[in-house]
């Protein structure tokens, strides 16, 4: 995205070539020894920067994915350019998204709408999705 097309041009420029001692035109990100930084080691660094920033939610690298495509719904985003961002084959499995912003939307819904945040008499009883009715009134 723009926002990260500078840090990844300082990288490039500066930072990569200090790195490269092994001259490798193909691994963009290196460790500080100049090897191919793999998952472990980025995993290996989630790690600790969690730790020092007090998280105590389990978090994985998969996690920016699945935070990636949430939001990307939550906003509005086509699934299937999700699909395609994700690099899913079958749009099944980009689905499995949409419970998690269906579980947001219903959560969302409880707490904001009028209907269910509005304060009943004492003797009523509210029943979501149909209209409120008195117990003393029989149907």
């Amino acid at each position: 995205g723009k926002k990260a097309i500078p840090y990844l041009r300082e990288y490039i420029i500066n930072v990569r070539p200090v790195l490269n001692k092994l001259h490798d035109p193909k691994t963009l990100f290196l460790t500080r020894g100049g090897k191919p930084w793999d998952k472990s080691g980025l995993l290996k660094k989630l790690h600790i920067y969690t730790k020092q920033a007090r998280i105590t939610k389990h978090i994985t690298v998969h996690s920016f994915r699945d935070f990636l495509a949430t939001e990307m719904l939550k906003k509005g985003a086509d699934l299937r350019y999700i699909q395609e961002i994700l690099g899913h084959e079958k749009i099944s499995t980009t689905q499995r998204y949409t419970h998690i912003v269906q579980a947001e939307l219903k959560r969302t819904y409880r707490i904001s709408h009028p209907r269910e945040t509005i304060n009943l008499p004492n003797n009523a009883i509210n029943y979501h999705g149909s209209t409120t009715i008195h117990s003393d009134e029989k149907r």
